[in-house]
């Protein structure tokens, strides 16, 4: 028999015990309910493709059997919402990030296996594109690159980091401005930023662009660069010249952001590469 339950408990366990999860316990409440959820209604579509009551109407029989598919499908909508949560866990911290996707695609592979213990084999099922759409919803939320750029981020604040290794870093972070158009750039931004700024400012953008929560992102950002003396500009001025020059808008510089947090670590990776070339 289907041993649901059980699987639905050990994925909350091992989820509670892992400490790079710690501070995403929202994620881990809401995934665990809803692999609760759509094991439930998986299995409740096969018992109902496996059963046949004696004296049922084959018309009441596959009104049933559509109803329990109409229902396993749309739990697999609600794994569409923890894509986007992944991808915030990113923004902050992408080797949670890429962890939390590696658990996620092995506690699916669990779940497979049950039913073929069980002596079902969903991929060969009439749900198994269904299934495999699962999977790939969490594909590309994080790649080998981008992880190994966050090991070696990791590694800066623990350890002095030597200009060869830096101008390694540096060769894996994105696309740096154009070197020529730099010191014209600066000179035009003058009153915003301060030696080297702006390129660190570019850089980073080139992260937070395309990221949600632009707020509190930028709003790091700019008190990063005034600790480092790397901005002059006040934080209304900083939002005007990222409204006017980058289209990013925002209505407020969040002082929370004022501190250390997990951006820091992206920030003088990418700092400490660019002075070095210096």
């Amino acid at each position: 028999k289907f041993q649901q339950k059980a699987i639905v408990k050990g994925i909350k366990e091992d989820l509670a015990n892992k400490p790079f999860l710690e501070p995403y316990s929202s994620f881990k409440i809401d995934f665990t309910a809803d692999v609760d959820f759509f094991t439930q209604y998986l299995f409740k579509f096969y018992e109902k493709a496996y059963t046949f009551s004696l004296g049922e109407k084959p018309n009441s029989y596959l009104t049933s059997l559509g109803v329990a598919l109409v229902e396993f499908q749309r739990r697999l909508k609600n794994f569409k919402y923890h894509k986007s949560s992944l991808l915030h866990i990113k923004l902050e911290d992408p080797i949670a990030a890429h962890k939390t996707k590696k658990l996620i695609q092995l506690y699916f592979q669990k779940i497979l296996d049950e039913f073929t213990y069980c002596g079902i084999d969903i991929l060969k099922s009439p749900i198994a594109e269904d299934f495999n759409n699962i999977i790939k919803i969490f594909d590309g939320i994080t790649s080998l690159d981008e992880i190994q750029i966050a090991n070696e981020a990791a590694k800066t604040s623990k350890q002095k980091t030597n200009k060869n290794e830096l101008e390694n870093l540096e060769k894996k972070l994105p696309q740096k401005p154009n070197e020529a158009s730099i010191d014209k750039v600066n000179t035009k931004y003058s009153n915003i930023f301060s030696n080297n700024g702006f390129v660190v400012f570019e850089k980073i953008h080139m992260l937070y662009k395309d990221k949600k929560n632009p707020v509190a992102n930028y709003s790091f950002l700019f008190y990063a660069l005034v600790n480092d003396k790397l901005i002059l500009c006040t934080g209304k001025e900083f939002i005007e010249f990222l409204s006017t020059n980058y289209n990013v808008h925002l209505d407020r510089i969040d002082s929370r952001q004022s501190g250390r947090n997990k951006r820091t670590d992206y920030y003088n990776a990418i700092k400490n590469a660019i002075i070095a070339r210096k």
